[in-house]
């Protein structure tokens, strides 16, 4: 199974099929949390595949109508919320061990801790994947049986204008957006976009050529870098409404939130420059040379 599309292979069934393969391995990751040791891989892997299974979706709307669209989103973004709770709690344990290598000593027991706290959460959630696979394991069958019928209005060229354009004026309205409020609401919006456009990029990334190719990595890495800023504002969060029940001691939380927000601020200033490389080009400009380097490969 590869997230990408083939030479010589149209649009629709390109597409089709890395849709029908990220839906079996969301099955797979699925029943691993059921039986491995540690649910925190299988949760985070099958949490990657719905996201890119949403970004699929999303580039073939205008094609496949909302119709279709309204359905297969609904089935994944109900089936990756039902593995909220889990990923929540392994992000805090995650993100607690990374600060742990730049903590000065005063804050290590507390953010231990902390961990111990998280720790005991993700345990109790072990098998969420369990019921997510009860509740909605027919469903993603069901997806994928409707995505074998779906039924493309237009051709290749013009599901790659419409689904490409959609998407990389979305990612540079949220940068606008981010810009101009920076608040973690607005920089989670632009993490949620920046993936959609990296895995488009990805989807397509036999095209070759130095410019695309750079384009994909630069993506990875910005939804990288905006991803631990969510996941440090998700952990602050989370310490600030459960630090009672975590044992916290009050006097250690104003240095572990200083901590987190000057991680934060760095990671912004990567992102910021690096947001600016990706999105400079206008959405016109950017689709017509993206399609005529597809054409140019598709056609050998």
């Amino acid at each position: 199974m590869d997230f990408r599309l083939r030479k010589h292979e149209t649009i629709s069934a390109g597409c089709q099929r890395v849709a029908c393969e990220e839906i079996a391995a969301v099955l797979q990751d699925l029943h691993a949390c059921a039986v491995c040791e540690d649910p925190a891989k299988p949760i985070h892997d099958a949490r990657k595949h719905l996201k890119k299974l949403r970004a699929l979706v999303r580039f073939v709307r205008p094609v496949i109508g909302d119709e279709a669209w309204l359905r297969e989103t609904g089935t994944f973004r109900r089936a990756a919320r039902r593995l909220a709770i889990a990923r929540d709690a392994e992000v805090c344990v995650r993100t607690i061990e990374d600060l742990c290598h730049e903590a000065p000593e005063g804050l290590l027991a507390p953010l231990d801790q902390a961990r111990a706290f998280f720790s005991e959460i993700l345990a109790h959630h072990r098998n969420p994947a369990h019921r997510t696979l009860d509740a909605i394991g027919g469903s993603l069958v069901d997806a994928a049986a409707s995505v074998r019928e779906w039924e493309f209005a237009a051709g290749c060229e013009k599901t790659i204008r419409k689904g490409l354009d959609r998407i990389y004026r979305r990612a540079r309205k949220a940068r606008s957006k981010a810009e101009e409020t920076p608040s973690t609401e607005c920089l989670h919006k632009w993490r949620q976009r920046t993936k959609e456009f990296w895995a488009l990029m990805r989807l397509f990334r036999e095209i070759g050529g130095k410019q695309f190719g750079r384009l994909e990595k630069d993506a990875k890495e910005l939804g990288e870098l905006l991803g631990t800023d969510h996941d440090l504002g998700v952990l602050k969060d989370s310490l600030y409404r459960d630090r009672e029940a975590a044992g916290i001691d009050e006097s250690a939380f104003p240095e572990i939130e200083r901590l987190i927000e000057e991680r934060r601020s760095n990671l912004q200033r990567k992102a910021w420059k690096l947001g600016s490389e990706c999105y400079r080009e206008k959405p016109r400009r950017f689709v017509e040379r993206f399609v005529e380097c597809w054409e140019d490969w598709h056609k050998g």
